[in-house]
């Protein structure tokens, strides 16, 4: 197994993918590594393009306040064919509305994760979404410690964050921060799911906050199966099918400055000391 290395300072023609002569984009990496490589994403802005992953990778940025993907706006999806880990990144300007499909969209039993990641202004249209699959028997998604905020949910219909039309797909949520603030003329949901056993989630220690003015639905479509060790979740603003989960809170998370983009917590926030150990 190799590493491999991009930057926004990189050239897809004339760099050899060290660290020294990267390259530009996500898809000479991917086109020139193997399986099980590791594709590091130097510090600066980058394009967030639509890429296929047919075999293993692990991606990770120099760190989600340095290293970004911006996608000019553009309709995006990541398709995960095999197991991808993705961390230290921040993922801005696309949607997932459109022919592209789901952003993060997982195939047949592969495991995905996306770790320490922020998803900034990002939208949303049904049938498509941040995270789903739309195959027979897709695999688990994780997503841990990430900051999810300003997404729209109707950039054309009305929108959702997690979609699943396929098989029994596993959405794994750890320590994030989810905050919506952008109004919507539309009813977004959190999680939809066409038909039984279309979801399993685990949540746990997660911030899950509409605040945007707007109503909002948790789970619409065929109920979702929430794993017993799901606990100790904050969610507040959502008009109804909020699970009953162990510990669950409903108050003001106390977020230190939203405005100014710091979702760090106050001494005071009810979500201190209500964690579980993941």
């Amino acid at each position: 197994m190799a590493t491999y290395y991009i930057s926004a300072a990189g050239d897809d023609t004339t760099g050899d993918g060290s660290e020294g002569d990267p390259w530009l984009t996500i898809s000479k990496a991917v086109a020139s590594s193997t399986g099980g490589d590791t594709i590091r994403v130097l510090a600066g802005t980058l394009t967030f393009a639509a890429q296929l992953f047919a075999s293993a990778r692990t991606i990770i940025g120099d760190g989600a306040s340095t290293t970004i993907m911006d996608g000019a706006g553009a309709a995006v999806a990541w398709t995960m064919a095999a197991n991808v880990a993705i961390s230290g990144l921040t993922f801005t300007n696309a949607t997932s509305n459109g022919a592209a499909g789901h952003m993060w969209n997982t195939a047949s039993g592969v495991v995905c994760s996306l770790t320490n990641c922020v998803l900034d202004s990002l939208g949303t249209g049904f049938p498509t979404a941040l995270f789903g699959s739309s195959d027979a028997s897709p695999g688990t998604l994780s997503v841990v410690g990430c900051l999810i905020i300003h997404t729209s949910y109707d950039p054309g219909g009305s929108g959702v964050l997690i979609y699943s039309s396929g098989g029994p797909m596993i959405m794994q949520m750890y320590n994030n921060t989810i905050y919506s603030d952008i109004a919507d003329t539309n009813t977004p949901q959190f999680w939809f799911g066409n038909a039984a056993n279309r979801m399993t989630f685990d949540l746990r220690n997660n911030i899950i906050w509409n605040d945007n003015g707007s109503s909002h639905i948790f789970t619409s479509g065929t109920a979702a199966t929430y794993d017993g060790d799901s606990a100790s979740n904050l969610i507040r603003g959502y008009d109804g099918s909020v699970p009953s989960l162990t510990d669950t809170l409903t108050d003001d998370p106390l977020f230190v400055d939203v405005g100014a983009g710091n979702f760090n917590l106050r001494p005071t926030s009810p979500a201190i000391g209500n964690g579980v150990i993941v």
